[in-house]
C-alpha cells in the first residue's frame, strides 16, 4: 500500500487546472509519441518517455523531475557504505547484499539529470540531496499519510503498559531501510520481539533468516499489512514503538500512516524526510546498531511514550494530508511553469 496512486491523480488534476491537456504513461513504458500526433510543451515525472522526449526536445519548454526519494548520487553513496559494512559482519555475498540495497534505475537517474526543475517528495533534507545540480530550481513538497476513510475516526485503545515489542514497517530494500540494525536490541532485551511488516522479496526473507540466526524466533515476518486493518491493530497492541532507521526516504508516507493508525512512538532517521513533534530522530550512518539500541532503551518504559500519540496524530492530520499536498503541488507547478 502506498500513496503513489493518489500522488499521480493529484499531478493530473493540478496540471489540468493549469490548462494542460495531459497524457499519462507508466514510467517504465516508452510510448510512441509520434503516433499520437501531438506536440508537448511540458514533460513531468521521470522514466523512459521522459528521456525520449528530452532527446527530441523540439518545442518543449520545461522538464520537471518528480523526486520520490533522495537524489541518485546520494542513494548510491549510501548503498556503497552499507555494502562495505554489511559485508564485514555477515557471510553473505555482495550479490545477496545488493538485493537488499536501493539502486536508482538508470533511466530514472537520467531523468533527474535531464530535468530543468526538481520537485522532491519530503522536506528540505530530501530536496538538499539534489543540491549538486547547479542551475536547477529545486522544490520540496511534504508527503502525506495514507487515508482509507477511517483514519480520522480510528481509535486505538489496545496497548498495555507491558507492551515492549518494536515494529519495522517498510518494503523491499531491507538494508537500505535499516532492517539489519536490530541484533543488539534483541541480544540485550530478551523480552523484545521485532515485528516486520512489509513486502520483502523472497531473497530478503531468506537473508533475514540468515542474518538474525539465533534471534530468529523473535523476528516475526507478517508480510504486507494494511495499516488500518484488524491484523495491524493486533500487532500495534504488542508494540511500544515503530522504528525506521532508513538511509533515505521520500517523506515516509508509510511511517506517517502507521503513526496515524497506531499512535506508536516513532524512532527514525532525519533522512526519512520528515520531522514529527514527538519521537526520536537520529542521524543516519551505515552501522546504527548502537544508536538504535540507545534510542529503544530510552523508550523502554511506557510512561516515556505516554501522551505522544495525539500530538503526532494531530500534527500529521493538520500538516500532512492529501488536501494540503494538492494545494501545495498546484502552487509549486504554477511557479515551476511560469
Amino acid at each position: 500500500m502506498h500513496t503513489n496512486y493518489d500522488e499521480a491523480k493529484e499531478w493530473l488534476a493540478s496540471l489540468q487546472s493549469l490548462g494542460y491537456n495531459v497524457i499519462v504513461c507508466n514510467y517504465s513504458d516508452q510510448i510512441d509519441v509520434d503516433r499520437l500526433g501531438r506536440e508537448f510543451s511540458l514533460v513531468a515525472g521521470f522514466g523512459k518517455t521522459f528521456n525520449y522526449l528530452h532527446e527530441r526536445r523540439s518545442g518543449i519548454d520545461r522538464f520537471i523531475y518528480y523526486g520520490t526519494g533522495h537524489g541518485a548520487a546520494s542513494v548510491r553513496e549510501k548503498s556503497m557504505k552499507l555494502l562495505s559494512i554489511i559485508g564485514k559482519t555477515t557471510t553473505l555475498s555482495d550479490g545477496n547484499i545488493i538485493q537488499g540495497l536501493r539502486i536508482v534505475p538508470r533511466e530514472i537517474e537520467e531523468s533527474e539529470h535531464r530535468s530543468d526543475v526538481i520537485i522532491a517528495l519530503g522536506n528540505r533534507v530530501v530536496a538538499d540531496s539534489y543540491g549538486h545540480h547547479s542551475g536547477k530550481r529545486i522544490y520540496s513538497i511534504e508527503a502525506f499519510y495514507l487515508s482509507l476513510g477511517t483514519s480520522d475516526s480510528y481509535k486505538w485503545e489496545g496497548r498495555q503498559s507491558s507492551s515492549t515489542d518494536i515494529l519495522w514497517f517498510g518494503s523491499h530494500g531491507m538494508y537500505h531501510k535499516g532492517l539489519h540494525n536490530f541484533r543488539r536490541i534483541l541480544r540485550e532485551f530478551p523480552n523484545i520481539k521485532l515485528h516486520v511488516c512489509g513486502d520483502l522479496r523472497k531473497s530478503e526473507r531468506e537473508m533475514v533468516s540468515r542474518y538474525y540466526g539465533m534471534y530468529l524466533s523473535r523476528v516475526i515476518l507478517h508480510g504486507s499489512i494494511n495499516p488500518y486493518s484488524c491484523a495491524a491493530k493486533d500487532i500495534y497492541s504488542q508494540c511500544m514503538a515503530v522504528v525506521l532507521p532508513s538511509a533515505s526516504e521520500g517523506g515516509s508516507p508509510g511511517l506517517l500512516s502507521v503513526v496515524m493508525a497506531s499512535g506508536l512512538y516513532p524512532i527514525y532517521t532525519s533522512d526519512c524526510g520528515v520531522s514529527l513533534p514527538e519521537g526520536i530522530m537520529m542521524d543516519w550512518k551505515e552501522d546504527m546498531e548502537d544508536t538504535l539500541y540507545e534510542a529503544v532503551k530510552s523508550v523502554m518504559s511506557y510512561a516515556s511514550c505516554q501522551g505522544n500519540s495525539d500530538v503526532n496524530r494531530e500534527f500529521i492530520r493538520s500538516n500532512m494530508n492529501l488536501s494540503l499536498y494538492s494545494s501545495r503541488l498546484r502552487k509549486l507547478l504554477r511557479d515551476a511553469t511560469a
